[in-house]
């Protein structure tokens, strides 16, 4: 599947450059790929939190601990740090230093937001002397993984969160009028010089990682298709539940405290 999307995205970019802006967000939308009706499915998001609330893992019961090691959290495509919030208060519970990097939306160019991010990768990198454990949400997990590919020495392991790993255009069509905006101001303010960086970005995204992957998808997603983030080079984890519910479900916590523990070992200790 990779190497059949890294050709894909290597012919695209070839074509960028004689292709007009119009024609370029054109080809994105049809390679986006088809989803049943998903929008009924995010719905389930507040259902998500008060189970989570309710759960012995949130609790910190049965979970590792950890030992103060450094988290850097990413949000997802328009959501800021204000997203990670109940996430970034569970990891510092059962003690480890879960940091934000200052993010008000994720809606800059691929180029912004690493720079953003690794300002605090490095920051976290020189205070503790430790790597750091990339999370991130959607397109925070993508941009996780750059930057993994981009600082190995500096990172230990990277999760995504419903994170289009395999395939980033498989976005449910049903939300591309939201993405479409977004991504003409983009290109209208840099130009096909910007979109054609985009595109190699995309094309690292999907080539081998240079840190161990982990990608964590819902079965229920009504904005990723679930099969976008299966890679064959990753620990895939599936767990039930809606797309932005990755961030607040409880499924999702129970694996991430084994997921550290088994990262961070043998500093780790089981409350």
């Amino acid at each position: 599947m990779a190497n059949s999307a890294n050709a894909e995205l290597l012919e695209l970019s070839m074509k960028v450059e004689g292709m007009q802006v119009k024609d370029l967000l054109i080809q994105l939308i049809k390679e986006s790929t088809s989803n049943p009706p998903g929008i009924r499915r995010e719905l389930s998001v507040g259902k998500e939190l008060i189970e989570l609330l309710v759960s012995r893992a949130y609790g910190g019961y049965g979970v590792p601990h950890g030992n103060n090691e450094p988290i850097l959290l990413a949000p997802g495509f328009l959501a800021g740090d204000w997203s990670l919030s109940v996430l970034k208060g569970w990891l510092n519970k059962i003690k480890y230093d879960a940091n934000t990097a200052g993010v008000l939306s994720n809606v800059m160019s691929t180029d912004q937001m690493l720079d953003i991010l690794a300002r605090k990768l490095n920051e976290l990198n020189e205070k503790t002397n430790q790597k750091v454990t990339g999370i991130g949400h959607s397109r925070g997990g993508m941009l996780m993984k750059l930057l993994g590919d981009r600082y190995p020495d500096k990172m230990d392991h990277v999760i995504t969160l419903g994170s289009p790993l395999s395939w980033p255009f498989g976005i449910n069509p049903e939300f591309t009028p939201a993405l479409l905006p977004v991504a003409i101001m983009q290109i209208l303010s840099k130009g096909h010089g910007e979109a054609r960086k985009e595109i190699k970005h995309l094309a690292r995204l999907i080539a081998e990682p240079e840190v161990p992957l982990t990608s964590i998808r819902a079965d229920k997603d009504g904005i990723v298709k679930p099969t976008s983030c299966i890679r064959s080079d990753a620990k895939n984890i599936e767990v039930h539940g809606s797309h932005c519910g990755l961030l607040v479900n409880k499924e999702v916590y129970a694996h991430l405290g084994s997921l550290l523990r088994e990262i961070k070992a043998p500093k780790l200790i089981v409350a």
